[in-house]
């Protein structure tokens, strides 16, 4: 076992260094570090609880299923530059290394806090702003509607509450995604603890944990919109009122679902503590954990070297800087601007161009962005565009792909998103120039990166994204029209990179020879 924590260890150990340094330092979720804990502490009570000598060792297939879905999301999020299919497969490595050590039973016998392990992936970056957005919506409509109720005069606008006298805005930090899914643990934790014989009253506990934990959002804004009003405008500025009052109504969240759990108890009865596992062997089967040991190490051991001659073949080709990128195209004059390190941190790009553009026939003015990688990696690729713009407060309206447009001359196809910030109507396009491809799909994206990089042995690539403030009597088509004169003689200068002559006549690597040594 030893053997395989140590093998285990060194093909994880970057992901699982970046994953708690990095993912887990996240305030929203910060409660990932308690989960280990908790998940060794119901292990140990099922095994308290469990009667002697009642555990048989049964199958290891099951075990190395698990291992296969693992060894399938490791090499797909390393070559597809998927950082939380990585997470994943950390995680589905643990469920079968127990399932093949210990047997199909083990597997069944310690299933939930298996399950509970799972919520120490946390979900991907564009999910979270994605789901942050949502929630900050819906929490301050909730807040809007009640103090409009209880007669203070109040107008919505986005996530923006306007008491008069002060705006609340309902930032990311108050979205309330810290509230979901500690609550969600929570109730799932409570009903396995007391109601796991009865799936009908775990279900009606997960399900109320969602909308409980909105509606306590949504009563810390109101909390703070009459304390604004009636005590002072400083305790909305306070940072530690804030968080007072955030603890105050988790806590009172957390209550409540306990008070749901003991309704839950009188209505279909009281359950004990821990399962009774019974003993259904007659006759103990003795694990050969030395051999199966010895499985699994070599397996991650494979691992570990393939992605290391896999990245090692990566074909980096030759290209020109942006050093000379043009600041007139066409109408468009612009002026170049340098992002921040801790920005430059975050977008990973080994170049980029980043510029303000103005049309002196229309008055417009547009972004551009370019970010080019010579080389993707799961922590080393392009952010997608809608959850970046998501998190810095646009709120998105349309997304949908555009085809070419001959009446305009752009003949390649473009993701287009309408987004509102601030009262102002925002126009995105945005593709990505990826090894002769315009790609308008994250997802598809993700897939050639993957494809690639095993066929052609290159995943350099760039994200081309633009953004156009409307002006007020334009419409979208209008301001698409105004765009494709943009991106029609920008294309000229985004050129498809072509790898070195002696790079495309390198033999390919021999994934069959590969895979006959490991055997």
């Amino acid at each position: 076992i030893l053997l395989v924590i140590l093998s285990y260890c060194c093909l994880f150990h970057q992901w699982i260094y970046t994953l708690v340094t990095k993912r887990w330092a996240v305030a929203d979720y910060s409660y990932c570090f308690l989960i280990p804990i908790i998940s060794i502490y119901i292990i140990w009570e099922i095994r308290k609880k469990s009667k002697p000598h009642s555990f048989a060792y049964s199958s290891p297939l099951l075990g190395y299923g698990f291992l296969f879905i693992a060894t399938i999301f490791f090499l797909i999020g390393k070559l597809g530059s998927l950082e939380t299919f990585i997470y994943i497969s950390i995680w589905l490595t643990i469920v079968g290394c127990v399932g093949v050590l210990f047997g199909k039973q083990a597997l069944f016998r310690y299933w939930f806090p298996l399950f509970i392990l799972a919520f120490i992936v946390p979900a991907p970056p564009f999910i979270t702003r994605i789901m942050s957005f949502r929630l900050r919506l819906i929490s301050t409509k909730i807040a809007a509607y009640v103090l409009q109720v209880i007669g203070i005069p109040c107008y919505r606008e986005g996530n923006i509450i306007d008491l008069g006298i002060t705006k609340l805005q309902v930032v990311h930090a108050c979205s309330g995604l810290r509230y979901v899914i500690p609550i969600i643990i929570i109730s799932l934790i409570i009903g396995y603890l007391y109601n796991n014989r009865n799936l009908l009253s775990g279900f009606i506990l997960f399900i109320l944990a969602i909308p409980m934990a909105i509606i306590g959002n949504a009563v810390r804004l109101i909390l703070l919109a009459i304390c604004s009003i009636y005590i002072s405008l400083a305790v909305v500025e306070n940072q530690l009122l804030h968080d007072l009052m955030g603890w105050v109504v988790f806590i009172l969240s957390v209550g409540i679902i306990f008070g749901i759990n003991w309704i839950l108890i009188k209505i279909f009865g009281n359950k004990n503590f821990m399962p009774q596992h019974q003993n259904s062997f007659r006759t103990l089967k003795k694990p050969n954990i030395l051999l199966h040991s010895i499985i699994i190490t070599v397996l991650f051991v494979f691992l570990y070297f393939v992605q290391l001659v896999v990245f090692s073949k990566q074909i980096v080709p030759s290209r020109q800087s942006f050093d000379s990128f043009p600041m007139r195209i066409g109408d468009w004059i612009g002026k170049r601007e340098f992002l921040s390190k801790k920005i430059l941190n975050s977008l990973w790009a080994d170049d980029y161009i980043s510029a303000n553009y103005y049309n002196i026939k229309t008055g417009n003015e547009l972004h551009l962005l370019i970010s080019y990688y010579n080389k993707q990696t799961a922590l080393h690729t392009a952010h997608a565009p809608t959850s970046c713009l998501l998190g810095s407060g646009f709120d998105l309206r349309i997304k949908r792909v555009i085809n070419p447009n001959p009446d305009t001359n752009r003949n390649f196809k473009v993701q287009q998103m309408v987004l509102y910030w601030a009262g102002k109507k925002v126009l995105s396009n945005f593709w990505f120039e990826s090894r002769g491809r315009v790609i308008t799909s994250e997802y598809l994206n993700k897939w050639y990166l993957f494809w690639d990089g095993i066929t052609k042995h290159r995943t350099d690539g760039a994200l081309i994204r633009v953004e156009m403030l409307l002006n007020q009597n334009q419409s979208i088509s209008q301001g698409q029209i105004i765009l494709d004169s943009f991106l029609v003689k920008l294309k000229p200068n985004v050129k498809p990179n072509i790898a070195p002559a002696s790079a495309r006549n390198a033999k390919p690597i021999n994934y069959h020879l590969i895979f006959r040594v490991f055997v």
